[in-house]
């Protein structure tokens, strides 16, 4: 898993689409500092959100969840 997430890493230069980047502040799994250091490599319109939360965002029993679902459905009307 580290190693295809070293891949995404590199290539993530290339990505072409709109995107959506929402990271939990206390997330344990993933460092709030690797993911901002993706987004400076993302060169398509990006959106970013950092949330106090832990790696299980979608949990709908978590406090962010609402705030989380309100940016996706917000990204997922846009037209950009």
């Amino acid at each position: 898993l580290r190693q295809v997430g070293r891949m995404a890493f590199r290539s993530s230069d290339q990505v072409q689409a709109p995107s959506l980047v929402i990271q939990g502040s206390q997330d344990d799994w993933v460092a709030p500092a690797a993911t901002r250091r993706l987004l400076q490599r993302l060169p398509a319109s990006l959106r970013y959100l950092e949330l106090p939360a832990a790696h299980d965002l979608i949990n709908p029993e978590k406090p962010a969840f609402q705030e989380i679902r309100q940016a996706l459905l917000a990204f997922a009307n846009s037209e950009d």
